[in-house]
């Protein structure tokens, strides 16, 4: 399967300078690129390897650098997509969980960026619909979306 990333996905990455984000070594520069790759992995064994460069870069050990927001709300617009394959759909799954249980990283609070997790998990709870959807068409996500649920109410407390 050849899939081409679709016009609302390419907006959304262009609204973002990412440049101005930073991930663990650098600018974020690059991510548009990871996330195109992981959008058109042709297999389960790309989308892991591309899940790694973000998993290593944008969140480290569950601390995250503010290049989180945009990737978070890449996603977001591509999980809106209804002919991504099951394994990219898991992937990206993946990925917002582990920012939403993520926390921001002390150089990123050194720098005056805190909360980033917040920002993450209130772009998710506007996307609510469209993660229940997807927990309705792959059950195996059933208790990742249970935890991502309480999380959110538990930020509107």
């Amino acid at each position: 399967m050849n899939y081409s990333i679709s016009d609302a996905i390419k907006s959304e990455m262009g609204n973002w300078k990412w440049e101005q984000y930073c991930i663990l070594d650098s600018t974020a520069s690059r991510m548009p690129k990871v996330l195109t790759r992981l959008f058109e992995s042709e297999s389960d064994a790309i989308a892991q390897s591309v899940y790694w460069e973000i998993d290593n870069k944008v969140y480290v050990q569950g601390n995250l650098f503010d290049s989180a927001i945009p990737v978070t709300s890449v996603l977001l617009t591509a999980l809106r997509e209804n002919d991504l394959p099951k394994y990219v759909v898991m992937t990206i799954m993946e990925i917002i969980y582990q920012i939403m249980t993520g926390i921001t990283d002390s150089e990123e609070i050194k720098n005056g960026k805190v909360d980033i997790e917040k920002a993450c998990i209130s772009m998710v709870g506007k996307q609510w619909n469209t993660i229940e959807m997807i927990g309705i068409k792959f059950k195996s996500l059933s208790g990742d979306i249970d935890e991502m649920r309480h999380i959110i109410n538990a930020s509107k407390a």
